[in-house]
């Protein structure tokens, strides 16, 4: 899976672990993320060094570049995020029934981690 996916999902995956769930689910949850969660850390250090070696970055974080910089920056982000990674995790089944509010964006970017099933 591309590094990006993780990163696109994890507002989503924010969103959902502040919901009230079922404990075994809510269990479930926390277990993924904290896989996923080391992901978003490496993208994080990585994307800040990026930044730093690109731009000028001022002590309330805004960048500035000059010159073809930002090209750079741009380019060497988006390979960082076209990475292939393989965090071990196991999907979440999430049944549909939980009280749970999710956008169909919210839920397109959590299919990677979340099975959503109907109970039946």
């Amino acid at each position: 899976m591309e590094l990006r996916t993780i990163v696109a999902a994890t507002p989503a995956l924010t969103k959902l672990s502040a919901s009230s769930l079922s404990l075994p689910v809510a269990y479930a949850l926390r277990k993924c993320i904290n896989v996923l969660q080391k992901e978003t850390a490496f993208f994080a250090d990585e994307r800040s060094k990026i930044l730093k070696t690109y731009g000028n970055v001022d002590g309330k974080g805004n960048v500035t570049f000059t010159g073809d910089n930002e090209t750079l920056a741009h380019t060497a982000i988006t390979e960082l995020l076209d990475m292939e990674v393989s965090p071990v995790f196991e999907k979440v089944v999430l049944p549909i029934s939980e009280n749970v509010q999710l956008s169909v964006n919210d839920i397109e970017l959590l299919t990677p981690f979340i099975i959503f099933k109907e109970v039946t």
